[in-house]
Order: structure tokens, then sequence, then C-alpha cells
């Protein structure tokens, strides 16, 4: 046989690869096909042009899984077997170009020269609002083009908590404030009746809540209270001072889990010190002085901080009135300082100072001067030396007081609070950067209008879990400590039982859910209802028949013409015949949802149905007819399939039961058990049971007789509510 043999590639070479055309110029197989498109199909297959390609009897195997069709080639970008011909329907087409190949559910889009079905990953955002898909993909809030989770938009295009998601296309996703509102406000106690300044706030990994403060009056000591149980008892330990009165304790949780608290001594030369706790706060070492030597004093706002570098060394670093000095030291412990260098961040009067090591190379260090401004510092040699490398302008004096990393995002957060001269409007206010401390946002106001007593320091710790804030209250004297409220309540951007939405997050519900022509929702600030002012005005038809569509896809409609019940999305089959059907879409079909097992006798009769959508029997009346099977995939003994209906499970075997699922999580129906929908055992020697959740959506049953089982008592549909 002669033959001449070319390969070249095509346009789509990322989808198919290098394509071999055989150019007839000799004998080939007898067997062989040529097609009116170019193509030889090689013995045992025969051309289609109805996919454009070759179908034989074997289905080719993916990377992901096996075609179901002869026909189907693997496409690994977008992780489906396709027909050659969807690479066809996109010729000149745009990303997002809707187009319908061939025996395929709904409308499709183009996306990297493939018309392929919307899937979450693809980049398109297919939620209620694009009624051109159908509703198992019309579930989205976010979609960034890949199938990762952790990055702000889930593997599943839901949006993960602590990140900010905007709707274009595809997603851009960036780390969020933390979005945890405050919660309790806790009073602390008093030791032997005198009042007392508070410095400091500190939360654990293991919860443990410690608050640093210091005497007044005739006893400076420093106080550690400490508790286990998130405020509802404490334990209080006097550590003592230095060596004159000490001031303005700091609490510091170490990377290795040492707790450091660092103070200044209130007499000359007032001093910066530290003691090291291993043991939880239980016990203490030595003061080790941290200062020396420095011209004037140390700052009695901004006391001192501490961390490891990234090489394991010591970095500790405080204000005095002329600027901010930083320190280093090699040793192993913190005992060495003389052995560190010294150098001045800045030559202005300082109030704060935070330290923070972050992805193993960056030391930063923040500070404030009297203009309102804080400025971020920056070390690449392990805190051998600092550069300035950006600057927040805020709304009033602000003192840095906490750095944080999410462990989740890898955002950098800065707490920092300020009040007014008359100490009557305290304020916590949480800045963000992306970037490693280059660039921070404009700072979110957590805490505002806290009367504190005067010249006393507001503490801020943040962590992960939220952010906690110390004082001592004007009025009473009384010392407190705000924690972070519940994450899951309203507020986190994320639907939770009990709430109508929170923030974007409106479940199933959008304008055109609500019957309108589009528009935007918005959620009122209790989480508890819709705001539909965004939303359009629409008119809508009362069914598939008036839809001069002939394709099968999701469409809006108002069975009752009249607005007294919301329009709804419904699946539209059989558009290009004078009879359409109308069906409700599933939103999860699986082995252990919207299914249904029936046993007829012997184990090899069981058949099982997974179901994707129920045909409307009575469409104003929303009845469904669960006993319609077309868009059931059954497995098992097909010859029992007729016998599986949707809400009913049946057996005719005796002491093994048939089960069924009801789910219409996603859709805005449950079934109408108020209105009496029930269930009822039937047949030969029945039992069986069902049960439903509150809210009416989830219905399971079992059921088996010779013959027999769990049926609906309502027929000859079952009956669906609004929800």
């Amino acid at each position: 046989m002669l033959l001449t043999v070319m390969s070249y590639t095509p346009r789509f070479l990322g989808l198919l690869g290098a394509v071999t055309i055989i150019l007839h110029t000799g004998c080939i197989e007898s067997d062989s096909q040529f097609c009116s498109w170019g193509t030889v199909c090689p013995p045992g297959t025969v051309c289609s042009e109805r996919y454009q390609g070759c179908v034989g009897q074997e289905v080719m195997t993916c990377s992901f899984g096996p075609c179901s069709h002869p026909a189907q080639i693997c496409n690994d970008e977008h992780r489906q077997c396709i027909f050659p011909i969807q690479i066809s329907l996109c010729d000149e087409k745009e990303d997002g170009a809707f187009c319908v190949p061939p025996d395929s559910e709904g409308l499709h889009r183009c996306l990297r020269g493939v018309c392929i079905r919307p899937y979450c990953g693809d980049g398109f955002i297919d939620d209620s609002s694009n009624i051109a898909t159908d509703a198992i993909e019309a579930t989205e809030a976010c979609d960034d083009g890949n199938f990762a989770s952790n990055d702000g938009c889930s593997a599943a295009c839901r949006q993960e908590a602590g990140w900010d998601c905007d709707r274009a296309e595809p997603t851009q996703c960036n780390p969020g404030p933390l979005r945890y509102r405050p919660g309790d406000s806790l009073a602390l106690p008093t030791v032997g009746g005198l009042v007392h300044s508070v410095g400091d706030v500190l939360h654990t990994p293991d919860g443990t809540l410690y608050v640093s403060f210091h005497g007044t009056g005739g006893d400076m000591d420093c106080f550690l209270a400490r508790s286990t149980d998130f405020g509802d008892s404490w334990q209080i330990e006097n550590l003592g001072r230095v060596e004159g009165d000490t001031a303005s304790p700091r609490l510091w949780l170490l990377d290795d889990g040492t707790i450091g608290l660092t103070a200044y001594e209130t007499g000359s030369p007032k001093d910066a010190h530290l003691r090291l706790s291993d043991d939880g706060g239980q016990s203490f070492g030595d003061w080790i002085r941290l200062s020396g030597n420095e011209p004037n004093a140390v700052s009695y706002l901004g006391a001192s901080c501490v961390a490891f570098t990234p090489e394991g060394a010591w970095i500790a670093a405080y204000p005095r009135d002329s600027g901010v000095y930083a320190k280093r030291s090699e040793a192993a412990s913190a005992s060495s300082w003389a052995l560190a260098g010294e150098f001045t961040i800045y030559d202005v009067e300082r109030r704060g100072s935070a330290v923070l090591t972050i992805d193993g190379t960056r030391v930063l260090l923040a500070t404030d001067n009297t203009s309102n401004i804080m400025e971020i510092y920056g070390s690449e040699d392990d805190a051998r030396s600092f550069g300035l490398i950006s600057a927040i302008q805020s709304s009033m004096v602000m003192a840095p007081k906490r750095f944080h990393r999410s462990a989740t995002t890898g955002a950098v957060y800065l707490c920092a609070t300020g009040n007014s001269a008359s100490y009557d409007n305290g304020t916590v206010q949480v800045f963000r950067s992306l970037d490693g401390g280059v660039h921070w946002n404009e700072g979110t106001v957590y805490l505002s209008g806290l009367r504190q007593q005067a010249s006393t320091t507001i503490g801020c710790f943040i962590d992960d879990t939220g952010v906690y804030v110390s004082y001592q209250e004007a009025d009473s004297g009384e010392m407190r400590l705000i924690v972070p409220g519940d994450p899951n309540s309203c507020g986190n951007h994320l639907r939770e039982p009990g709430e109508m939405c929170d923030g974007q997050d409106f479940g199933v519900n959008t304008c055109l859910h609500l019957g309108y022509g589009g528009g935007s929702l918005a959620c009122s600030n209790d989480c508890q209802a819709l705001d539909d002012a965004g939303c359009l005005p629409a008119d809508y038809p009362t069914s598939c028949a008036f839809i001069d569509v002939p394709v099968d896809r999701q469409h809006l409609i108002d069975p009752d013409g009249f607005g007294s019940m919301p329009a709804f999305e419904v699946f539209c089959a059989d558009m290009d015949t004078s009879n359409p059907k109308t069906y409700l879409s599933l939103t999860v079909s699986d082995a252990t949802h919207n299914s249904a097992r029936y046993l007829y006798t012997t184990p090899d009769t069981e058949v099982r149905c997974e179901y994707t959508k129920i045909l409307f029997a009575d469409l104003p009346n929303l009845i469904l007819d669960g006993r319609d099977g077309r868009f059931a995939t059954c497995y098992g003994n097909g010859e029992y399939a007729d016998y599986t209906r949707w809400d009913a499970a049946n057996s005719c075997t005796l002491g093994d039961p048939g089960t069924m699922n009801i789910d219409l999580t996603g859709t805005p129906f449950a079934v109408d058990l108020e209105g009496g929908v029930t269930w009822n055992v039937n047949g030969y020697l029945p039992e069986g049971q069902w049960h439903a959740n509150a809210e009416g959506t989830v219905i399971d049953a079992t059921g088996f007789g010779y013959c027999g089982g769990t049926t609906p008592a309502t027929p000859p549909g079952l009956r669906l509510r609004f929800r």
C-alpha cells in the first residue's frame, strides 16, 4: 500500500496536538471510509458528519476518566470529553459566545476555541442571572478559572471566608479584612482595690487569654491576668517591678510559643526590659535589660516589642523620646544584648512600635510620629539594617500595636490604636497589606468611641480569630477586654442558618428568582432581609409553550402571570415540538441525593436511579411527577428501572428495603408539608418510614413489602411550596 503522510499542527494544538493527514495517493484498506470533510476513518469505524469524527465501538479513556461516546476525544484543558465539531463551532468566535453542539443539553459557551458546557473553573460565573445555562451549573458565586481552593474562590466556585472577590470573569480575589465584629465586653478583676492601667492583651492558639497591666499610686508592679475559659474566671500574678516602678507592660507571642513581656522602668534611666515564659505564663524568668546608653528616656506610651528573626536571632525595638531603637542578638537567648547592634530608626518622638517576621525573609517594624503617620520599615538582612518601605496616613495619631500574618490568605494586618485629646474617642483600626508591607489599604475602623481613662493606653491583639482590645474604662475605672464576636455571625459575608443573606451571599436568591428582570440584590445590616431596590422590572412567559426558542434549556417563567408567585427557573424540554415539557432542575444528584433504589427479588434485580430533573405535572399548582425518569441515570438491572420513582421507596423483598432521597437544596422550593403532603406505606405486608428536615427541602424514606413500600399519599404528584 502506497501512502503519502503529512503532519501539521492546527490552531487548536493545545486541544488535540498535531494532526496527521493521509493523502490517499496510493492504496488503502478497502474497509476504510473517506469522510466529506477530508478525514479517513480506519476499519471498524464510520464517518459521522454530525460529530465531524469517526465513530466506532470503543470509547477513549482520558486522564480524568472515560468518555461516554466513541466519537469523543479527550480535552485535558477543560477536563471534558468533546466531539471534534465542538472545535469548529467556535471558529472565529470570542470566548463567552454561546453555541449549541449536537446531542447536548442546554446551551454551551466557546472557551479557548472549544464549544464547551459551562463548568466550575471555566472562568465564567454561571449563576441564576445567566438563564442561558442549566441549573446544575447555575449556582456559582465566583469562578476564577482554576480548580483550586484556598485562593478566595473554592474548587466548588463558592467564595471563601476571609477573601474579597469581584464579579469579573474570571473572578479576582484578594484577602479581605478580618470580618469578625466586636463581641462581648469582659470586666477584669482589680488587685487590692487599686485602679490599674491596662497595658496589653494576648490570645494564644490554645484559646488562653492574657491581659497585662501595671498598678498606680504606690503599687507600680506589673501584673498578668490569665484566663483559660475565655474570660469566665481569671488568675492574676504579680510579676513585680524592675528597679523602680514599672509601666506599659506589653505581651508578645514568639514563634516557638514563648511568651514575652516587655515593660519600662518609670525612674531614671527609664530603660526597657524583657521577661520570658516558656510554660504559658505560669512563670517568668528574670528581667533582661533591652535598652541602655541611648539619649533621652523610653516613651511610656510605646514600651517595646520583641520577635525572632528569620535566622533565629532576637530583634527588639523600643521608642525613646528621640526616636525608635532596634537591637539584635545572635545568641540563642535574649540575655546577651550587649553583643547586639543598635541603631536609630528615626529621630522623632514615637509612641508605638510593632515588629514581625514574614515569609521567612523580611522583618517589618512599625512606628508612628505626631503627624498622623505610621511608618513601616523593612529589613532583608535578618534585622541587621532597616529601610523605610511605606507610610500610612490615618485620621488621628495612631500607635501601631500588633502585626499579624494570616496563615490562610498570607495577608499582613496591622492593628493600631488612637484617641482624641479628651480620651473619649478611643479608636482601634486595622490596616491590611497584600504585598508584605509595601502597600496598605486605607484601614478599617474596628472600634471607636471608647472612653478610656486619661493617659492610659489601649491594648490590641490580632490573629485569625479576630481582634482583641483591652482598655481602662473612664467612668467606672474598670479594666475591660473586648473579644471578637462569633465568626459564624452576620457580617462575615457567609449566609448561615437563621440568615436570609450576608454581604453578597444571597443563597439561591437573585433578582431573577424574585421575579425581576435582572439587577443587583443587597442585604440588610441585620442579615434578615433582601433589599430589592436595585432589581429591574420584567415580564415573563407563563410556561415553556410561550417561549419561541427551539432549544432545550433553562428559562425563567411566571406560571400565574400575575406576580402572585415569584418567577423561577425551569428547564424547557422538547422545545422543537408542539408539546414542550417543563422540568425542575435539581442542583445535586448522586448515589445519596435525589436517588431511588428498587429491589425486585434477588441482588441481581437491584436498580438505583439518580435524578437531575423532575417533570412538572401541574405547573401552576407546583406539582411534580416523580414517576418521570427521562432525566435519570440508572445503575444495575435496567429491566426494573421503570419500577423506581423519585418520590417513593419500594421493594419486593421482605426485609431489604428500597430507599429514596429528595433534596431540593439550591432550588427556591420545599415540599409542601405544611399543606398536607405526606407519605403512606402501601402494598402487601408493607413496612416503611419517612422523615423530613425542618425546612422540608430534604426527604428520606425506606420501604419494602411483597411488593410494597413508602409512596406519596397525595397523587397524582408531589406538591411544592416556595420557601
